[in-house]
């Protein structure tokens, strides 16, 4: 074997460990030898790893109980599935998170391998019981969080401590502490549901929808390029499904944002440019993000495994500039709310007056900031304008890529449905020509 094919031979090696992820197995399956202590290793694993290929594990987990209880139970009878319940919400946040732990693990063990899968209603609840599912091999195929409005949430606790102001405001607000650490746990990885907007039917058949997906990474017909324009601000959900496509079919990851962030952390001179410009609450130019995408995209990863750039473009003159910089997309996701949702959105929004930004309440980049955000001040007449801005746009990619930009609206399609569509168009032979 000479150098090149050794170089060859060990560069598949790393592509297969990474693409069937050997570590996180071995390790999973050494937590279950440990744990569970069998007579005959090698037996004991052969039946977890058929048990495991056979039967599936969900977290449902947030909202207010009696909501999400009867979306869990019509899933579970639809298709089969066990529910594990736990106590009363309420009393099951007060008690110690290992004791809840090991109810659930006790429970998991008693499950029949008749069903089809499992799914444990309200957990994990807290960034505790988030660590032991990880640390126990409990690894969900699915997480599922079901999130309700204010307002819903304040009419249950009134209910429930009879108007006591006090502990209504405590509650709500250990609700969403406890919330967005399951969040940071799980990352992009979990699917959500907002189920005061949205019926309870269209709920319940999506997340049959998502149970009835397999996490299988399979290869496009080619190497695509794909696009997420979004609205500005708002990357969360944009960011949870590039990293569900970049799971499933490997491409190389591209986020303007994070490209911004990159050359102001390293100082570098355009990096400088950026950070003035963003300073003095001016919009970064064209050029420059134009510039910094095309050195993305063209170099040997992408071209190699194709790649899913979010968060671009930012402007319809960036649109127009895309043949001089040799910008040609395969695919294009556009993202979208309806007006009314969109000022809602932006409303929640907190800024950062340091450095001219926005962020959800629900990003991680949060936790990086050293010092408290504004709350927005909301203009509502500068937000209709930025509303027009990203409908110009949207209307610039439609009529410049037709039927290769797909629209999608966040309020009522799912991470997965969006998913399932992409799919469909990335084994289309038609979109690579």
């Amino acid at each position: 074997m000479d150098k090149t094919e050794k170089v060859a031979y060990e560069a598949s090696l790393i592509q297969y460990i990474e693409k069937n992820q050997l570590p996180d197995l071995i390790e999973q399956y050494t937590k279950q030898l440990i744990l569970n202590q069998p007579e005959d290793p090698i037996q004991f694993l052969i039946n977890y790893i058929q048990n495991k290929k056979n039967q599936r594990l969900i977290f449902i987990t947030g909202s207010l109980q009696n909501k999400r209880y009867v979306i869990v139970e019509q899933v579970c009878n639809s298709l089969y599935y066990e529910q594990i319940k736990l106590k009363d919400d309420h009393l099951l946040k007060q008690t110690k998170s290992e004791i809840v732990n090991q109810q659930v693990k006790q429970q998991l063990q008693k499950v029949g391998s008749h069903f089809r899968g499992v799914i444990v209603n309200g957990y994990p609840f807290n960034f505790e019981t988030s660590i032991f599912a990880q640390w126990n091999g409990l690894i969900p195929d699915r997480v599922i969080i079901l999130e309700n409005s204010e307002e819903d949430s304040r009419n249950y606790y009134s209910q429930k401590f009879q108007q006591d102001e006090k502990s209504i405001v405590q509650s709500m607000k250990r609700d969403e502490i406890f919330l967005q650490e399951i969040k940071r746990m799980y990352n992009s990885f979990y699917d959500t549901f907002n189920i005061s907007n949205i019926p309870k039917s269209n709920i319940v058949e999506n997340i049959k929808s998502i149970l009835k997906l397999k996490d299988k990474r399979v290869q496009p017909l080619r190497s695509p390029r794909i696009f997420i324009v979004r609205p500005p601000h708002l990357k969360v959900r944009a960011r949870q499904i590039q990293s569900l496509l970049v799971q499933k079919y490997g491409f190389n990851q591209i986020q303007v944002y994070d490209l911004l962030n990159k050359h102001i952390e390293l100082k570098t001179h355009v990096g400088k440019f950026i950070y003035g410009a963003l300073s003095n609450h001016r919009q970064v130019p064209d050029d420059i993000i134009l510039g910094l995408v095309r050195t993305e995209i063209l170099n040997t990863s992408s071209k190699q495994k194709g790649y899913i750039l979010e968060g671009f473009p930012k402007s319809k003159n960036q649109v127009n500039c895309f043949s001089s910089y040799e910008i040609n997309p395969h695919f294009i996701i556009i993202l979208d709310y309806d007006d009314n949702e969109l000022l809602n959105q932006f409303k929640q929004l907190k800024f950062d007056d340091k450095n001219n930004r926005f962020y959800e309440n629900n990003d991680t980049f949060l936790e990086k900031i050293p010092y408290m955000l504004k709350q927005n001040d909301f203009d509502e007449d500068k937000w209709k304008e930025q509303i027009q801005s990203y409908r110009d746009i949207i209307s610039s990619v439609e009529d410049k890529f037709d039927t290769k930009a797909q629209k999608y609206n966040l309020s009522v399609e799912s991470n997965e449905k969006i998913i399932q569509s992409v799919d469909s168009f990335l084994n289309n032979s038609d979109i690579y020509s």
